[in-house]
């Protein structure tokens, strides 16, 4: 028994070596206590673990064996804290408190993290080739000065509040880009009132002010759809003849001036000369005839 001391066997026998057991005292025999773990008893609960064992397949309270193929199936659950596989597939759910490492995933489901699930099948859209440029089909990741080049068409919604940028520039005909095109002149815009470089835009009675020279090569209609239409500005020229060509023309200046020359008379007076002799004859006075208008 373990603790006492037996002389040493008389002969080795060739059978018995006691490098196979271990020693639990310094005689280099087996003890008893140790020859117990060896053994089993026909009653031990242990042996229904390797009861009705299907090499390959995961049972419930059986033990574990491998088949031939040293494959096995059918676990329900299985958790360690590192787990080192060629190839996993099949599996239903897979949770990762760490680091997941593997070559190739191949999921037929979205794939959660954190809570998040995620879809794979786009998971191909962040594999950008060049940072800070677009690609088809890809996400847009902007670069160290986030910046992003390639953009084919940019559409805004409607809806949105537009774009704010202090040095918003356009590619022009000569293929560079420049802030100084045209569209500088829609920056700024005053509804219904000129502005210096800006933009022509009518308010919402369609009304517009303020202009200082216009300039039309060709005609120039006020209206032809309200009672009466009406111009108001200090000078009308042009090269060559005016014709004006109303129903009633109404002239109402501070002073009406016939080139360059101040008329004083007032339009009744004008009226007075609006008069035509009386034919001549002989041996007759002639006398003015006043036609009223």
């Amino acid at each position: 028994m373990s603790g006492f001391s037996y002389p040493p066997p008389i002969f080795l026998s060739s059978t018995y070596n006691p490098a196979f057991y271990l020693s639990l005292d310094p005689s280099g025999f087996i003890s008893y206590a140790y020859a117990q773990t060896l053994y089993v008893g026909r009653n031990d609960y242990r042996l229904s673990y390797i009861t009705g064992i299907t090499l390959g397949q995961g049972g419930a309270n059986q033990a574990l064996t491998l088949d031939g193929s040293r494959n096995v199936a059918n676990i329900n659950s299985l958790t360690a804290s590192s787990i080192t596989a060629g190839s996993m597939s099949g599996l239903t759910s897979l949770s990762v408190s760490g680091t997941l490492t593997a070559t190739t995933v191949n999921a037929t489901s979205d794939i959660q993290v954190n809570g998040t699930s995620y879809n794979l099948t786009q998971l191909d859209r962040v594999n950008v080739t060049t940072i800070g440029t677009a690609q088809a089909s890809k996400a847009l990741v902007l670069d160290v000065n986030r910046s992003a080049s390639n953009i084919y068409n940019l559409t805004i919604e409607p809806n949105g509040t537009g774009i704010v940028c202090s040095t918003l520039k356009f590619w022009n005909a000569a293929g560079t880009a420049s802030n100084t095109l045209a569209h500088m002149y829609y920056v700024g815009v005053q509804e219904g009132g000129a502005t210096a470089s800006q933009a022509v835009v009518l308010n919402s009675t369609k009304d517009y002010s303020g202009i200082r020279n216009l300039s039309c090569s060709w005609t120039l209609t006020i209206s032809t759809s309200i009672a009466t239409p009406s111009i108001t500005c200090d000078t009308i020229a042009k090269a060559g003849t005016i014709t004006l060509s109303p129903t009633t023309l109404n002239l109402n200046p501070t002073t009406l001036q016939i080139a360059g020359t101040a008329l004083t008379a007032t339009a009744a007076e004008l009226n007075a000369v609006d008069s035509q002799l009386a034919p001549l004859q002989p041996r007759k006075r002639w006398c003015l005839i006043h036609q009223e208008v």
